[in-house]
């Protein structure tokens, strides 16, 4: 009887959580996925979170031939 009772309690533990953590996500973070290719429920949170990754404000710009740090295979764009 003991068996039976923990074991239902783990499944309701297990689906309860998986319910909750889709529900966590609330709005998507602002982004709309109802017409997403992969099912809401397999979308979970993760990663910085929004604006958590700093902007690059001065950025060094050069041109190939300036960059001596550059190998004569590699490619550049621009």
């Amino acid at each position: 009887m003991r068996n039976i009772l923990f074991l239902t309690l783990l499944v309701l533990l297990f689906t309860t959580y998986n319910s909750y953590s889709v529900s966590f996500l609330g709005d998507y973070n602002g982004f709309d996925v109802s017409n997403s290719l992969v099912s809401k429920e397999k979308i979970f949170s993760g990663g910085p979170p929004k604006d958590g990754i700093p902007a690059i404000l001065n950025p060094k710009f050069e041109s190939a031939s300036e960059a001596s740090w550059l190998k004569s295979t590699d490619l550049v764009t621009g």
